[in-house]
């Protein structure tokens, strides 16, 4: 089911790259659950022009109010209307609960009692059965118990549009949830935010809320609170039978994603060129040599004989005639040969992966999945030190499968006795880790680094550098 998220607003600088967008808030949200998405910039103009470009959709939360007089927010509700009179599924949170009941006829002003942050407890007034909610039980009772969830917002909404259903209220927040028919569902409460982020955010506000209200708030974060639960909910109102997403195994990639490829394959180069000795006679630049090499080698993915080859034709050297054809396929053999007995030491890492792989081993079990070469790829582990922490790892040539092949995965599920559903695949390459894992079941993080061509890439979590892992794993609600 492809989900659209209609953003309405961006996290502040500060915090956005500790934290990620709201985005990839609602995608750790709902990771491991059996959704895609599709994210649409409302801030500027982008809106979905067909209902039918996604199966339901979701407006986030914001920092400006439903009626404040800005023309996308003249047309969001608009959309709303005709999504309302579409009877699209239609979720919203805060900002979205809020201009989805202005626009349907209710009121929305500001709350009496001011900014309201932190976490709050919300009792139902009305058992939502009949909009197929999870209901919160405590396994003995029948009763709906109350839930918690992180707030923050100065408005809220006063009255409910025609036909609506209320089903929870909070202190001070009389509308904490309600429905519109079976097809749209809005909450006040944040699901998609950590008490980290809100601890953050509270201590940004605080010249707007003041340390009074600030400090209550920070002192609430030590409550719990029930995102998953809510998660499920909202999974459950789409049509969608929720998962009890848990995860116990993680497997990372190891090119591209924990040793710094480019980094590995330069230091080898510049040792290469001392040891080579043809290389040496020719009297030619190391620097060009190097830069020429890992220009031609497609990320890794190029033969490395070709890749060599075209170095070299493209340094002048033992150019594309026929004459010096010879020399040029000798010396390429020459290079390739000692690749293979010595690429791999020294190996590079990216920054912080010791450190990160050495704390999430505290929760964890860990494994590798690694497309290459058993002596390359076994001294990469020996010069990092990185095999203590992989209880398994299968590389492709000794598996005699390569990624993004299912049976490479089942290898390794079978090999750890667990199932895709239990795993979170972390890898670079959009196909071999992401999409190949995530067809299988299992939860994917992807490490973007400069792959800015997979940003319609369906994954759980989109991150930058691998040492950002931590984070995106509780944005997925798994507890570190």
């Amino acid at each position: 089911m492809k989900i659209g998220i209609l953003q309405v607003d961006h996290v502040q600088d500060p915090l956005r790259e500790q934290h990620g967008d709201y985005d990839v808030m609602f995608m750790g949200l709902f990771a491991g659950q059996h959704l895609d998405f599709r994210i649409y910039n409302v801030l500027e103009g982008e809106l979905p022009v067909s209902m039918q470009e996604c199966d339901g959709y979701l407006i986030t939360g914001s920092r400006f109010s439903s009626y404040d007089h800005e023309t996308w927010i003249e047309r969001l509700k608009l959309w709303v209307v005709r999504a309302h009179q579409a009877r699209c599924k239609l979720v919203g949170i805060c900002f979205g609960h809020q201009l989805i009941a202005d626009a349907l006829g209710g009121h929305v002003g500001p709350a009496t009692s001011g900014w309201r942050v932190g976490v709050h407890e919300n009792q139902f007034v009305e058992a939502p059965t009949q909009q197929r909610l999870v209901a919160l039980q405590d396994g003995t009772s029948s009763t709906l118990a109350p839930f918690n969830l992180l707030f923050s917002h100065k408005d809220q909404v006063l009255e409910m549009p025609p036909g609506a259903t209320l089903h929870a209220t909070g202190d001070d927040c009389p509308c904490a949830m309600y429905t519109v028919g079976d097809h749209i569902l809005c909450l006040q409460g944040h699901p998609e935010m950590n008490s980290r982020y809100v601890s953050d955010l509270l201590q940004i506000r605080r010249p707007v809320i003041g340390d009074e209200l600030a400090d209550r708030g920070l002192t609430s974060l030590d409550r719990p609170t029930h995102q998953r639960r809510v998660a499920e909910w909202i999974v459950s109102f789409l049509g969608v039978r929720p998962v009890d997403v848990h995860a116990d195994v993680l497997i990372f990639d190891l090119d591209g994603t924990l040793v710094d490829r480019e980094a590995t394959m330069g230091a080898f180069l510049r040792k290469q060129w001392e040891e080579v000795p043809s290389l040496s006679t020719v009297c030619m630049d190391r620097e060009a040599f190097v830069t020429a090499v890992l220009t031609y080698q497609e990320g890794g993915y190029e033969a490395k004989a070709r890749t060599y080859e075209k170095a070299l034709i493209s340094l002048m050297l033992f150019g594309a005639t026929e004459d010096l054809s010879d020399l040029r396929a000798d010396l390429v053999t020459e290079l390739v040969t000692h690749l293979d007995a010595y690429y791999g030491d020294p190996a590079i890492l990216f920054p912080g992966v010791t450190a990160m792989l050495e704390s999430l081993s505290q929760h964890f079990r860990m494994a590798l999945i690694t497309n290459g070469n058993v002596a390359c790829q076994q001294r990469k582990l020996e010069a990092t030190g990185l095999g203590q922490f992989f209880e398994l790892v299968a590389i492709s040539e000794a598996v005699g499968i390569k990624k993004p092949a299912p049976a490479i995965f089942d290898h390794c599920f079978d090999a750890l006795g667990v199932g895709p559903e239990s795993v979170v695949m972390i890898g670079d390459d959009p196909i071999n880790d992401i999409t190949g894992s995530r067809e299988l079941g299992c939860m994917t993080v992807f490490v973007q680094g400069t792959h800015r061509e997979a940003l319609e890439l369906q994954t759980d979590q989109i991150i930058t550098h691998v040492s950002d892992l931590p984070v995106a794993l509780l944005r997925m609600g798994l507890r570190l």
